[in-house]
């Protein structure tokens, strides 16, 4: 995620309602394509990353008390139990961006400072890869 990115969504979320949170950082994942989100829950905040190209990048920090509201409604979202805390759960979701069907992965684990969650999102725009582009050989490609 290029730094006018980031900084744009860091200041959408600023002017955000907490309801409305997930699907800005949806949003954002999708422009950046973003394999995976993640809330790190620290002593002080939040952390926010997305995973790009295979690296964990740092999108921005939340203050601990916005937590709770955006991780129950993830975890409705998601069909898992927002009053069990000290077990890890899994679940998904689907949204839509720009027409097409997103699947969103939902792994939620307990941590030291609060419930950590990893957010898979499967674009199929950026999944689909034709067999040729795959490095088999002639042979087996027939």
């Amino acid at each position: 995620m290029g730094i006018e990115s980031l900084a744009s969504l860091k200041d959408k979320i600023s002017k955000t309602p907490t309801t409305e949170i997930l699907d800005v950082l949806f949003e954002g994942a999708v422009k950046s394509r973003a394999s995976d989100i993640h809330f790190e829950p620290e002593e002080k905040g939040i952390r926010l990353r997305f995973r790009i190209d295979g690296f964990l990048e740092d999108a921005l920090t939340f203050k601990k008390e916005d937590y709770p509201a955006l991780l129950n409604r993830i975890k409705l979202r998601a069909g898992l139990k927002i009053n069990i805390h000290e077990s890890g759960q899994d679940g998904r979701f689907t949204i839509k961006s720009d027409g097409a069907e997103i699947e969103i992965r939902t792994s939620v684990l307990p941590g030291a400072y609060g419930e950590n969650v990893a957010l898979r999102v499967l674009d199929p725009k950026t999944i689909i890869m034709a067999l040729e582009d795959l490095g088999m050989t002639e042979e087996v490609l027939e």
